[in-house]
């Protein structure tokens, strides 16, 4: 079960992905595929990678993004980011 903190984080990053995907944040679900049915192509990707480290003040590690296949394999990383964590905590 997820704690508060990772609640916090996963709306955070559904909220990041619409803003920066140009997307209704309902279209941003856990089990959406970001790259193939949410973006649009490379640029998309790259300025989603840009605005996800931006809104948590982190650096992305290019492995892990690699692995990302839907949102919920985002949120999984970023919840598991010591940067994030403290990042949202700090800022709740």
């Amino acid at each position: 079960m997820k704690n508060s903190l990772d609640l916090v984080i996963a709306f955070k990053v559904k909220e990041v992905i619409a803003q920066s995907l140009r997307r209704n944040v309902e279209e941003v679900s856990s089990e959406a595929d970001v790259f193939n049915d949410l973006c649009d192509g490379v640029f998309e990707r790259a300025f989603l990678l840009l605005d996800l480290e931006t809104a948590f003040s982190c650096e992305l590690i290019e492995d892990d993004v690699d692995r990302w296949e839907t949102v919920g394999d985002i949120i999984n990383t970023m919840c598991l980011m010591p940067a994030v964590r403290n990042y949202c905590f700090a800022n709740q």
